[in-house]
């Protein structure tokens, strides 16, 4: 699994587009010159670029999944996969996006997380990580229903029907 460094931060945003991304801190302007997080249209944007770069690797033999800046790579055997990895590192390297290494699974795994979530390819699996497993309050208590039916008692306070 290959994961992007700063993804957002090295995708340009035209000039004459930057003005739409003004902000005003105290008397000063400030305007983003790369693509913003936080923007609603920024993931959208961002994955409309990067799905001509998986294009170009899936023409050149490269199965990738692509997930905004999270990249899983697929291939039988070990040594392929590991081919496969520095063929699409050269790429996104020569594109200008680094790759995030201590994020990135650069050996072959058959169980790998991806996307929050743990991938089993043995099994066929996929589950959330045990760490989230560990901090999520997962009890039949999560949801009880009050004396008021109307009422639900939800793990942040109570939950009222719209309307």
């Amino acid at each position: 699994m290959v994961a992007l460094q700063e993804a957002y931060f090295h995708s340009p945003v035209l000039p004459a587009h930057r003005r739409y991304l003004r902000f005003v801190v105290g008397h000063k302007h400030f305007q983003f010159t790369e693509l913003p997080f936080g923007l609603t249209s920024a993931p959208r944007r961002f994955t409309k670029v990067m799905v001509v770069v998986a294009a170009h690797l899936r023409r050149i033999g490269v199965p990738v999944v692509p997930y905004l800046d999270d990249w899983l790579l697929k291939a039988n055997p070990p040594q392929t996969v590991v081919s496969h990895l520095q063929t699409t590192a050269n790429l996104l390297h020569s594109l200008g996006f680094p790759i995030n290494v201590p994020k990135s699974h650069l050996t072959p795994s058959q169980t790998l997380p991806f996307i929050k979530a743990v991938l089993d390819t043995v099994h066929f699996r996929a589950y959330p990580p045990e760490k989230r497993i560990q901090d999520t309050d997962v009890s039949a208590s999560v949801l009880d229903f009050s004396e008021n039916d109307s009422e639900v008692a939800g793990p942040h306070g109570l939950l009222h029907p719209a309307g």
